[in-house]
């Protein structure tokens, strides 16, 4: 008698199926988890941006600002205002951008605030002052409907992003004779 080798088509079948379930709940799980990484690199890239751009004003000597250019924020040499993918700055000269951060599309910026005050998105910017001070600014997105807030200290020039929105930021922030009353 010959003995057969191999699977029956049960056995190869019912292995097909175990692995359709198995990918069925694993690759969107693993799609979900590399969405949440890319977003999770954009807001340390703009962490990076706002750094670089404090970096710069100290190595060059020259003012850097960071804005809106689009769906983009956009790192320049000088103070800038808006022109396409090109800056013009103090004493009216051209500039290329020196670095760009497209915004994903899962993020939105919804409100904008520049030395405590609201403006728009064509009007926000940060910029870096060869002496290590940078503008109070701050500005408020979304990613997957999560709520962000990034923000410079003024005084170290340092990005912080945190959850939360501007209305957070108004809370937390105190005038000097405040804080006295406050904790006492």
């Amino acid at each position: 008698m010959s003995r057969q080798r191999g699977f029956s088509f049960i056995e190869v079948s019912a292995v097909i199926v175990v692995l359709a379930l198995l990918a069925a709940i694993i690759l969107p799980r693993l799609a979900n988890a590399r969405r949440s990484f890319e977003l999770a690199t954009y807001r340390a890239s703009l962490n990076t941006m706002a750094t670089e751009a404090r970096r710069r004003a100290l190595q060059t000597g020259q003012p850097q600002t960071v804005r809106f250019d689009g769906n983009a924020l956009a790192l320049s040499s000088g103070t800038v205002q808006d022109q396409d993918t090109q800056t013009t700055d103090t004493e009216g000269s051209t500039t290329e951008a020196i670095r760009r951060l497209s915004t994903p599309e899962e993020t939105s910026w919804v409100a904008f605030r520049r030395r405590n005050e609201d403006v728009t998105q064509d009007d926000w910017r940060l910029t870096c002052y060869p002496d290590g001070s940078c503008d109070e600014v701050a500005a408020e997105f979304t990613q997957s409907g999560r709520r962000w807030l990034f923000r410079t200290e003024p005084r170290s020039g340092r990005p912080i992003i945190t959850e939360g929105n501007l209305s957070d930021l108004e809370s937390t922030t105190w005038e000097a004779g405040d804080i006295e009353r406050r904790v006492g």
